[in-house]
């Protein structure tokens, strides 16, 4: 019989991207995590992720994990209803599930949550951070309202918010202090330069650097 709380467990590894971040969120141990994946996996009679590769790699659902994934949310869904109608409090409440990405400065985020706040007075603001790639994620499946990203072109009915500086640091002496105020990032090939690992720009950058 499959049970309701290993489905929470596929939800929360899915959501999260591993194992070991889904044990923190639910407070319980990670091995506890992979033994609930492993019944649930045995219970229906194949895999849920596709295990192949490196070890090190993130956990991807086969194409019936996908299916499956989705069925989980809506299972969970109802239980949680039919438990709030039982215990006589129906979810009735106006919620808003916003997913931002973890590279957004701090204080952007703070503001549009006063402005949301102060605009949408009686619905619960749920907010989700992670990756661009998680939060392109999320929203296929439908577990984020709307993103709030500083990625362009990431959703066909997006809209632009704001626009901020991609800014180069560089020595006094550098050539380009004294040549002008704004460079290309193909410029940048001219020289070496530290480039941030894990950037969500960086498919950005190694096309317009021809790399």
């Amino acid at each position: 019989m499959i049970k309701t709380q290993h489905l929470r467990f596929l939800v929360s590894v899915v959501d999260y991207g591993s194992a070991t971040k889904a044990a923190e969120r639910l407070h319980i141990s990670q091995p506890s995590i992979s033994a609930g994946l492993k019944a649930l996996e045995d219970e229906l009679g194949g895999a849920l992720f596709d295990r192949s590769g490196p070890a090190n790699r993130p956990l991807t659902l086969t194409p019936k994990g996908q299916g499956f994934y989705r069925r989980a949310i809506e299972i969970l869904g109802i239980c949680e209803s039919a438990h709030a109608e039982f215990s006589g409090n129906p979810v009735q409440e106006k919620k808003l599930v916003l997913g931002v990405a973890d590279t957004i400065s701090k204080d952007l985020i703070v503001e549009a949550i006063r402005s949301f706040e102060s605009n949408e007075k009686g619905t619960k603001l749920n907010l989700w951070e992670g990756s661009v790639s998680r939060l392109e994620s999320w929203f296929s499946h439908k577990r984020v309202d709307v993103i709030l990203s500083n990625v362009g072109s990431l959703m066909p009915n997006e809209k632009l918010l704001w626009r901020e500086p991609l800014v180069a640091v560089v020595a006094p002496d550098h050539p380009y202090i004294s040549t002008a105020n704004v460079i290309s990032i193909r410029d940048l090939t001219e020289y070496p330069f530290i480039h941030r690992s894990n950037c969500e720009l960086d498919p950005l950058g190694r096309a317009r650097c021809g790399c």
